[in-house]
Formats: structure tokens, C-alpha cells, sequence
């Protein structure tokens, strides 16, 4: 991803139009077999940069390339190889439509014959029963429903799967086993997964990388290991100011929090402005630069500028 935006526009003829910019410039690699957490609290742009990446929404401006190639042209010649899973598998999942069927029309859609021997393989592999071919959406779990849209998924064997907060809308217990057979399956098909989520220990322990994001922007970009250690940027530091003690490690948050109201940053400068209690007279002037610390921890904010 390169500069990548995406604005909505809101009005009508009786009010003024608005632009809500859910992307606003964003650069961002993803590593072929890689887990790479994106991470951030409701209305920070996520779920938007994972449809932009499944086709399902195009950026207002900015270059997207999956695998080396435009966004565009790679999935029209080859849609199956992005998936996406959503939140809900309620709005996902055909309610008029057994597990079997749904699971045989996917099998179909990827080239393959959808046979009932494919259909209890890909039920196997998500941890269901083969009675389950017959059940229908109503008759699922919670947990029961997801599996079965992770099974839709890799029916059509993609190479990049977007999992947008697909474990938060679960139990504890069963998100453990979602995640749990997530990284079973990434392990075994090598797929790439972009793992959305707002929720910092889940993202910390699925993810290679982490993407921190706020407002459209990727804030700061680190290791599941340093996200606990070593947070740089103050929203990343507030974050994990809304965790138990224990999680910490010693950490000092300095007693400064961000008061966070905003769900529309400034056009200029940095986002966070407003709220930081960092914020200088540079935050509202120049974009904050991108500054490396160690071999893949980036930060964008001005408190790390030598310049």
C-alpha cells in the first residue's frame, strides 16, 4: 500500500457535505506468509483497509498491490485468492442455506467439484462434525457459525486471508479454540493473514507484526514483543494504559493520558494533537516522520525526530 486514502462523503441538499477520511494515507507492507495484526480501537479505519484489500471497497486514491501486482487487475483474474472473514457470521453466512450447501457452492466457485467427501474434508479441518453438513445457520453456535465461514474460506485455498475481529463476538473459551485452530491452519497452508482486532492481547499473541492504527494513520509498526516492551507512540502507550497491571511489565505511562473524543483528526499535522499531552506547536503543523528504532520497530511522531 502506497498513500493509500479512502473518504466518505455525507450530506444531502438540506446539509452541508462532510468528508470522513477513513483512510488517510496510509504505506504498509504485508510479507507473504506472514501474521500481521492490525490494531486499533472502533472507528480507526481497519475494517475499511481490509475491504480495500478484498475488493469490497476502492480507495479514493493511493496504490494497492496484492502479490506484485494492482489490487484490481489481481482480483479480477484471481478473486478467490483473497478471503475475507467478518465479525459476524450472521450477515455472512445464507440463512435459507444448509452448511453442506454453503460449503459445496464455495467448493464450486473455487473450480473444484464440491463433492460430499471435499465438503466433510473442509469440516474436518475446521474442528465440525460431519453431522453439521445438514444444520443450518440457526442451529450453530456462535463459534459453531465462525468455523464454518473459516471453512468457506479456504475452500477456494487463498493466499491472503483478511480476518476482520472474527474471535469478538465469542466466548473466551471459544475464542481460544478459534484462534487456536487459526494459527493451526495458517501454520499448515501458509496463507497470508491480515488479523484485525481492538483487542491488544489477542493481536499480540497471533501476530508476526504489528500495525497500530489511529484515525486513518499507522501510528507505530512493532513486534508482538516490543508492543509489551518497548510502546513508542502515546496512543500505542494508551492502549495499553487500559490493561491490568500485570501485562505491563513495569512500564511507566508517565501519568499522561490521551482524552480521546475525536472521531475526526485534524487535516494537518498530526492526529493526535488534540488530545496528546505531549503535543507541541510542530505536531500542529508537520505531518509526524516515520523514525526507525532497531531493525523493525517504526514509529511515526515527532517526540522521536532528531530533525
Amino acid at each position: 500500500m502506497e498513500e493509500l486514502r479512502k473518504v466518505y462523503r455525507t450530506g444531502s441538499s438540506f446539509a452541508k457535505t462532510m468528508e470522513i477520511r477513513a483512510i488517510d494515507g496510509i504505506d504498509l507492507d504485508i510479507a507473504k506468509g506472514e501474521v500481521l495484526g492490525l490494531l486499533g480501537e472502533s472507528g480507526s479505519g481497519k475494517t475499511t483497509l481490509g475491504k480495500i484489500l478484498a475488493g469490497i471497497e476502492k480507495p479514493s486514491a493511493g496504490k494497492v498491490l496484492l502479490f506484485g501486482e494492482d489490487a484490481e487487475k489481481f482480483l479480477k483474474k484471481s478473486r478467490k485468492k483473497v478471503q475475507m472473514i467478518f465479525q459476524n457470521p450472521d450477515t455472512s453466512l445464507n440463512p435459507r442455506m444448509s452448511v453442506g450447501e454453503t460449503l459445496k457452492e464455495a467448493l464450486q466457485a473455487g473450480g473444484r467439484e464440491g463433492s460430499t467427501q471435499e465438503i466433510k474434508e473442509l469440516l474436518e479441518m475446521v474442528g465440525l462434525e460431519v453431522k453439521y453438513m445438514g444444520y443450518y445457520p440457526s442451529q450453530l453456535s456462535g463459534g459453531q457459525k465462525q468455523r464454518v465461514a473459516i471453512a468457506r474460506a479456504l475452500s477456494v485455498k487463498p493466499d491472503l486471508i483478511i480476518g476482520d475481529e472474527i474471535v469478538s463476538a465469542l466466548d473466551a473459551t471459544v475464542k481460544v479454540q478459534i484462534l487456536s485452530l487459526m494459527q493451526e491452519l495458517q501454520r499448515e497452508f501458509g496463507f497470508t493473514l491480515l488479523f484485525i482486532s481492538h483487542d491488544l492481547p489477542i493481536t499480540r499473541a497471533v501476530s508476526n507484526r504489528i500495525a497500530v492504527m489511529y484515525l486513518g494513520k499507522i501510528v507505530e509498526i512493532l513486534s508482538p514483543e516490543e508492543l509489551m516492551d518497548n510502546p513508542m507512540h502515546p496512543y500505542t502507550r494508551h492502549l495499553l494504559s487500559s490493561l491490568p497491571s500485570i501485562y505491563l511489565k513495569g512500564i511507566s505511562l508517565d501519568g499522561k493520558r490521551l482524552r480521546l473524543k475525536e472521531i475526526q483528526g485534524p487535516t494537518k499535522g498530526c492526529k493526535l494533537q488534540r488530545v496528546c499531552p505531549f503535543a507541541t506547536k510542530r505536531c500542529s503543523e508537520e505531518e509526524p516522520p516515520m523514525v526507525k528504532n532497531g531493525k523493525d520497530h517504526f514509529v511515526f511522531c515527532h517526540l522521536y525526530s532528531k530533525n
